[in-house]
């Protein structure tokens, strides 16, 4: 076959050519497409499911998984919910938007006289910010702080293959003791609030979103023995949470850093945890050991007040300025990256909680006014604290068994003296359910 046979194709190719340029210009006139990424998309997800309906269209996909029922009194239970692959028609009255969600980002597809595309992400966008009715847009309202959630940065040596996110080292833990409508990131329960994953934003499959976590007997704070020295550390958040207006009318940022420091196993992080749900405070957990100095401007980009951020076991990383990560440098936080994550030209607001068991290996660069603003000690169990974690646990368990241990121990950790109680209380009712007769 010759050229000259072929011929004939070329002004079939030319002019298939024409008709593809003449439809993307007509796709250019009737509709208007833009990429969304971040926070951003994150809140348009959130919303088209709450507000808008979706129109089934391309393949449908059924997951399956297993969470905690209140009516079932928190036992786990298979839930099912449903998706679809590819884009995402939504509707709202007459007015429908094509969304087409990938790996951390969005393609948003408006037609022209149905959907203002500016409109519709000025909308987001203030929803995002989450501005009081008539607030000029560049003055921050008082956060609402939009319910405890715990999330956690890993950084490029802690990814998987999949992020939880999507956008990388962001990783959820799972809440079971969150309220109803907090974010659970991996479960269902977050849609609509904090940093939620896009593929787990499904409808529930004959269960509503409300029946699924645990019922809530005890508050964040009843859970915890809270000291009296650790009285100043609650003052210390309230102090924080309510200055947001204040501090950003004289350029203040809005963040305080606390280094809590003590024994292994004196409740640091969990203190930490109790206060942040007691606030209702969104908490990230950053994990230094997976991090280096690339992950830096991808933390900062998540850190933002209202937050409470936890670095734990700062002394495993760090004796002095020498780091202990194992890894190559360039695979491993330096310690100047650290300190300008906490007092740099671009650094972490919200409240910062760093924690140690070994305050002398701290460098006293990290220890000064502007990064770990305080040093608060967290002690071991007191008398008093012994009494209120054993009355707590073994509540209804035989007196002998909780007069034994409140004798025989003394000062410890409350990691160690909780564990003793939980150990006495499932012995006790083992051993009750052993002794009761069967009839």
């Amino acid at each position: 076959m010759n050229l000259l046979s072929i011929a004939w194709l070329a002004p079939i190719i030319m002019a298939w050519n024409q008709i593809r340029q003449f439809g993307s210009r007509l796709l250019t006139a009737l509709f208007v497409d833009g990429h969304v990424s971040g926070l951003l998309a994150d809140e348009i997800h959130i919303h088209l499911w709450k507000e808008w309906k979706p129109v089934p269209l391309g393949k449908r996909r059924h997951d399956t998984l297993w969470e905690p029922i209140k009516a079932l009194n928190g036992a786990a239970s298979p839930v099912v919910c449903a998706s679809y692959q590819g884009a995402l028609l939504f509707r709202k009255g007459w007015r429908f938007v094509l969304w087409t969600p990938s790996e951390g980002s969005a393609t948003l597809r408006c037609m022209r006289g149905n959907v203002d595309y500016a409109a519709f992400i000025a909308e987001s966008a203030t929803r995002l910010y989450r501005l009081r009715d008539g607030e000029a847009a560049d003055h921050f309202a008082k956060p609402q702080l939009g319910g405890f959630h715990v999330t956690r940065f890993q950084g490029e040596s802690g990814r998987g293959k999949e992020g939880v996110f999507g956008r990388g080292p962001s990783r959820a833990e799972p809440d079971t003791n969150a309220s109803p409508g907090s974010a659970a990131p991996v479960s269902l329960t977050g849609v609509g609030t904090g940093l939620v994953p896009l593929h787990t934003i499904y409808p529930l499959v004959s269960r509503t979103a409300d029946d699924i976590g645990q019922n809530q007997q005890l508050t964040a704070l009843q859970k915890h023995y809270i000291d009296p020295a650790l009285t100043e550390l609650m003052r210390e958040v309230e102090a924080w949470a309510e200055g947001v207006t204040w501090m950003r009318e004289r350029a203040i940022p809005h963040r305080r850093g606390v280094l809590l420091h003590g024994p292994s196993g004196t409740g640091k992080s969990s203190l930490a945890r109790a206060i942040a749900e007691h606030h209702q405070i969104p908490m990230m957990i950053v994990d230094l050991a997976t991090m280096c100095d690339h992950d830096v401007p991808d933390l900062l980009t998540r850190c933002r007040s209202p937050h409470m951020v936890l670095f734990e076991d700062i002394d495993n990383i760090f004796h002095g300025r020498e780091s202990q990560v194992t890894r190559g440098m360039e695979d491993r936080l330096s310690f100047d990256a650290f300190l300008n994550l906490l007092s740099g030209v671009q650094s972490i607001e919200g409240f910062i909680v760093g924690t140690t068991n070994h305050l002398e290996l701290m460098d006293p660069a990290l220890i000064r006014a502007g990064r770990f603003d305080r040093k608060i000690e967290v002690p071991l169990l007191s008398a008093e604290g012994r009494r209120q974690v054993a009355e707590r646990i073994l509540k209804g368990c035989d007196a002998g068994i909780l007069r034994e241990l409140l004798e025989r121990e003394e000062d410890q950790p409350a990691a160690n003296f909780e564990n003793k109680c939980i150990q006495a209380a499932l012995g006790w009712y083992w051993e009750s359910r052993h002794n009761t007769p069967t009839t």
